[in-house]
């Protein structure tokens, strides 16, 4: 079993938390008597703890102070979770959670989502931990609490460990380690120990499992959190339960039920060290005393509501009763099993799944399908073949374009060295001031209409905006070049029920950022019929490739620097899935009003990054509703408002924010409004791209 410590409670006695409690308006003394509430709580004083609520009820109730009604929303919630009140104790945290969104303060709401997360983490609620912890490590990260995102993310861990993503729990468990190795807090690395040994477990790695469970027995040891030792007791028991050697495990889950009585653990945590013991001693034979602790334990799951409790008594006691020829009664039992296996492991389950971004395995089902279906998707397979031929050819004519842009950028070379030519020849010649002013401006006319030229084949190979509204109706593309040509650019494709869509910023603005862009949108049309079904990532390692191979021939010593920051998305509308890779280009979702700014890579397409070190990959499910914002940085890096400063991306982000409420037409007009405001007669400094979309 998994665990998360609490905050160690504080050495004060009884006597001093019943002087509290009457404070007559005073907000310190109420802070004080809230918290000696809770040391009465943690410390097991329920009585006390429930005596203080109600004294400070009135008081606090009076004051109309948000931080002291939170406190004591979130202190009954936690009450009536200790009770075994499950309900009611989510209740009153959500009660908590209202008054926190009010007051706006990042390190209540954090503390509140946190609760919530945890409370439903011990219910077995796992899509609500997902939700709730990943809104608490937010709010803890923007108030500065280090130690509270540690916390978060030591139950991301376990939540990504009951799914078996070992991986994944152990980088949530090595940082919260290294956060409580630099303070030093014994506690809660010997819960990080224990927590690392179960993956281990887990994986079959024994020695290393076993080395982090003594580890951690030894510091609990040390500084005497019985209730922990009886933990690791318990999960050793296991580990030589899963070895075959039944009579060893009984021994140490026989420990971690002694310690766990001393420690006056719950009564389900009493429950679950009596499946432990009955599960040893029917692999060992011995029947009699098996069933009386199975029986006991399944009674209190019954009692406490416990599914999942409920089921492993279950388990155990059916396989009991066959062995014993009870059969009539073991059928009944193992009714009572498949219905909470069903109803724990098979809806909740896939939702849960899905909530994580993991997809489950379809092959299994495909193969019970009929010929019929197999034909279908045959037929599917030919149709996607034949799309990927007809792009292929669209591809080429986009490549002619690219060949007859660079014709036309090299004319222009051509005509601006005779300009510069011919300028000094007249000049030499002592020709009229007015006659090189008719000249000049007739070839910069020439000019201007070669760029202008230029940029009606960019706008060719750009997608029309059609094509993301199809797929999403409300959506918006904010597109201002600073020149002519612009060197942002936006690419969308559809393939298979998904939208890949990318919002890049190449090297420079006007010609140069030009002829960057129409590479990347030329090799993100071949790489999608390439490598387009292994994600986003691994699209954007082949466009590093490319344009690398390109502008370097030898890229091992390579000169030129020149690429491109992007974001590529990949939107599965069919399950609301969505996979993004980020290299120097930021993300912003907003879901549930709450906004979720994803960082990209500091590394970009191009310049010095390696071409063997991967660009990573994250996968997030959406709900409806959510708001998808991709940008390049010349919204942010332009200059204006009254101090003639930059309007800077994070400006951008609570604009967004404040505006994702709106249509997203709507939201464009006003985004295009404030970046005119905010000009106030200066020019634009760089080209500006603005992507949103509403799932």
């Amino acid at each position: 079993m998994l665990l998360i410590a609490c905050t160690a409670v504080r050495p004060q006695n009884s006597s001093t938390y019943n002087l509290l409690g009457a404070c007559n308006g005073d907000k310190s003394c109420l802070l004080a008597s809230l918290q000696a509430a809770r040391d009465n709580l943690k410390a097991g004083n329920q009585q006390e703890a429930l005596a203080l609520i109600y004294k400070l009820l009135p008081e606090i109730t009076k004051s109309g102070d948000t931080l002291l009604q939170v406190s004591l929303s979130e202190l009954q919630g936690n009450y009536f979770l200790a009770r075994d009140s499950v309900r009611k104790g989510i209740n009153y945290l959500l009660q908590a959670l209202r008054l926190a969104d009010l007051s706006g303060n990042d390190s209540l709401k954090g503390a509140v989502h946190f609760s919530l997360g945890y409370a439903n983490y011990n219910t077995g609620n796992i899509t609500a931990v997902i939700e709730h912890m990943e809104k608490a490590a937010f709010h803890f990260k923007n108030s500065n609490y280090p130690e509270r995102v540690a916390r978060a993310e030591l139950l991301m861990g376990n939540v990504q460990m009951s799914f078996k993503h070992y991986d994944e729990a152990l980088k949530f468990y090595q940082r919260a380690l290294s956060y409580w190795e630099s303070v030093k807090d014994r506690k809660q690395i010997a819960v990080l120990y224990n927590n690392i040994s179960l993956v281990h477990m887990d994986k079959g790695d024994t020695a290393e499992a076993m080395s982090g469970f003594r580890n951690s027995y030894s510091l609990r040891e040390a500084i005497g959190d019985t209730l922990g030792m009886g933990q690791v007791m318990n999960n050793i028991g296991t580990l030589y339960f899963n070895l075959g050697d039944y009579a060893r495990a009984y021994d140490y889950f026989v420990k971690g039920y002694n310690l766990r009585v001393i420690a006056n653990i719950n009564a389900s945590g009493l429950a679950e060290s009596k499946i432990n013991m009955g599960k040893a001693l029917l692999r060992s034979g011995r029947l009699a005393e098996a069933e009386q602790h199975l029986r006991t334990a399944l009674a209190t799951a019954r009692e406490l509501n416990r599914p999942e409790l409920q089921r492993r008594a279950l388990q155990y006691l059916k396989e009991l009763l066959a062995k014993t020829g009870r059969f009539a009664e073991a059928y009944k039992l193992q009714e009572e099993y498949a219905l909470l296996t069903d109803s724990l492991f098979s809806l909740q389950k896939r939702d849960e799944t899905l909530k994580l971004g993991v997809q489950y395995e379809y092959e299994n089902q495909m193969r019970e399908d009929s010929i019929r279906t197999a034909e279908k998707e045959k037929q599917q397979v030919l149709e996607r073949q034949k799309e990927r031929e007809l792009q292929k050819e669209k591809d080429k004519r986009q490549m002619l374009f690219v060949a007859a842009l660079a014709a036309v950028l090299l004319f222009m070379a051509v005509i601006a060295f005779i300009l510069y030519r011919s300028n000094n020849q007249k000049k030499a010649a002592n020709r009229t001031i007015s006659e090189q002013k008719d000249e000049l401006e007739m070839k910069q006319r020439e000019i201007r209409d070669s760029i202008t030229y230029a940029r009606r084949i960019q706008q060719a190979l750009l997608p029309a905006e059609n094509e993301i509204l199809q797929a999403f109706p409300d959506s918006f593309i904010l597109f201002l070049p600073r020149d002519i040509i612009s060197g942002d650019f936006y690419w969308a494709r559809s393939l298979d029920g998904r939208l890949y869509l990318a919002a890049a910023d190449c090297t420079g603005h006007g010609v140069p950022g030009a002829l960057m862009s129409m590479l990347g949108i030329s090799y993100l049309n071949e790489i999608l019929r390439e490598k387009g079904d292994k994600g986003p990532a691994r699209m954007l390692d082949e466009l590093h490739r490319k344009v690398v191979t390109t502008l370097n021939r030898d890229h091992a010593n390579r000169q030129l620097l020149d690429g491109m920051d992007i974001a590529l998305l990949c939107l599965d509308r069919q399950r609301n899935m969505l996979t993004f890779s980020l290299a120097s280009r930021p993300l912003l979702i907003v879901s549930g009003g709450e906004p979720k700014a994803r960082k990209g890579e500091r590394s970009s397409i191009g310049g010095l990054r390696e071409l063997e070190n991967p660009f990573g990959q994250m996968t997030v499910s959406l709900r409806k509703g959510d708001c998808i914002y991709l940008f390049s940085d010349g919204y942010g890096d332009q200059f204006g408002g009254p101090n003639g400063k930059k309007y800077k991306t994070r400006r951008l982000q609570e604009k967004l924010l404040a505006l994702h409420h709106l249509p997203m037409e709507e939201q464009k007009k006003e985004l295009h409004k404030e970046l005119e405001d905010w000009k106030t007669g200066l020019e634009q400094v760089d080209d500006v791209l603005v992507i949103g979309i509403r799932v």
